[in-house]
């Protein structure tokens, strides 16, 4: 977008007039290996411990278009594999992931004009590799974003038209039954946003309200009451199309003017390094993987890909593991495909291992579950975690034992 002006100015008004910011830290953003094509306006999501980045437009020397793309980032060797594309090009799209499988809503195809916004949705597995078409939502939109809270995913605000004409409306999408709720409409409509999750609530933050009109208001939407009220922080950078992604309660925001903590448990603001060429991380995806926050792509087709390391690692290997002790028990799983997984777990991983089971068996929370791997934490890593995914779970057994102290 290019309706951004005074940025060192309104840094500046943040910083001076904002009790909230606080200090960066001495991490820095990490430039790592570009991408093979430029890409903007795409959306990035983690699902599973993958990091994907999907649709945008790209450009080359004779053309501009809409993309269909999905890669998957491989930090190992720190490059992105193609997967398989969704059915239909877009961009300015919502993204949101729920029982392992990823959603994308609505978006837009490139054109030298706004287009009619489209209400195609699709469903993405990653343990298959396969895309599938869902239900269209009610309103078509572009220009908005996604969030899910309990299983459901509710879409919010975004343009519905030309003029960059934008509509207050969400829509809840319930992925069990392919099916879609009006909900109650957001104070301030607004598109080009920031959106994170704390405590089942739902944060808005920032974008622009009319047109290149900005606002500066959070607000926050309870999906059980079907609630809005707005947050006592205003910071007028946060408005500058910030990308966004939640990460352990904290929302992480990236725009033209900076890169920011936001922490609603406490709605403090908190400012974080300067990332390289600041002027094209409008557009650009964002996205966790692994403690590290990353920014891809962005305006001018960028091919740029930043890392910044949120968790620090202060010992480059593993802690000494204590010898187990107390009430134990050999956890053992066989995975629909006839494998067996093993685990050596206390009584009290035992337990949070089956309440984690129950609550999902009912349709409640997460579709795949961490497991410690402890002793078999080999190499310079911090800890060793390995996850279930429930859907592949054939059976399980618990043998209890006690260990010597």
């Amino acid at each position: 977008m290019k309706y951004l002006k005074s940025v060192v100015l309104v840094i500046f008004l943040c910083l001076v007039l904002n009790p909230n910011f606080a200090s960066a830290d001495e991490a820095q953003w990490v430039t790592k290996n570009p991408m093979s094509e430029g890409v903007t306006n795409m959306r990035v999501i983690t699902v599973n411990g993958d990091m994907y980045r999907i649709g945008g437009y790209t450009s080359d020397s004779t053309k501009v278009e809409s993309s269909d793309k999905v890669y998957k980032y491989e930090p190992i060797n720190d490059a992105w594999i193609p997967k398989a594309s969704m059915h239909v090009k877009r961009e300015y799209f919502a993204i949101a992931e729920s029982g392992g499988k990823i959603y994308v809503f609505g978006g837009q195809q490139h054109t030298n004009k706004f287009t009619v916004a489209l209400n195609s949705v699709e469903e993405y597995d990653p343990v298959t590799n396969v895309w599938t078409v869902k239900q269209d939502m009610p309103t078509g939109r572009m220009g908005m974003s996604a969030a899910t809270v309990n299983g459901k995913i509710y879409v919010i605000s975004g343009i519905v038209g030309e003029n960059t004409l934008t509509s207050p409306v969400v829509e809840e999408y319930n992925p069990i039954t392919n099916s879609w709720t009006k909900k109650k409409d957001i104070p301030t409509r607004r598109w080009t946003y920031g959106i994170g999750v704390y405590s089942n609530k739902i944060y808005i933050i920032g974008g622009y309200n009319y047109g290149t009109t900005k606002t500066d208001k959070i607000e926050i939407y309870d999906p059980n009451l079907d609630t809005w009220t707005t947050s006592s922080v205003v910071s007028p950078t946060l408005n500058i199309e910030p990308r966004s992604v939640t990460y352990k309660d904290n929302i992480y925001l990236i725009g033209v003017g900076g890169s920011f903590l936001f922490s609603p448990a406490t709605e403090t603001l908190s400012s974080l390094p300067s990332i390289p060429a600041p002027k094209y991380v409008d557009g650009a995806g964002i996205g966790i993987l692994n403690g590290k926050l990353y920014s891809v792509g962005g305006s001018s087709v960028s091919k740029n890909v930043y890392e910044y390391a949120i968790e620090k690692v202060e010992n480059p290997g593993p802690d000494p593991q204590p010898e187990p002790s107390g009430d134990r028990a050999i956890l053992t799983i066989t995975l629909t495909t006839g494998l067996e997984k093993e685990y050596d777990l206390s009584a009290e991983e035992i337990k949070a291992f089956l309440t984690w089971y129950d609550e999902r068996d009912a349709g409640k929370g997460l579709a795949k579950y961490a497991i410690d791997k402890h002793s078999n934490n080999k190499g310079p890593f911090i800890s060793r975690k390995e996850y279930i995914i429930f859907d592949k779970i054939l059976t399980f057994s618990v043998d209890e034992y006690t260990a010597k102290e």
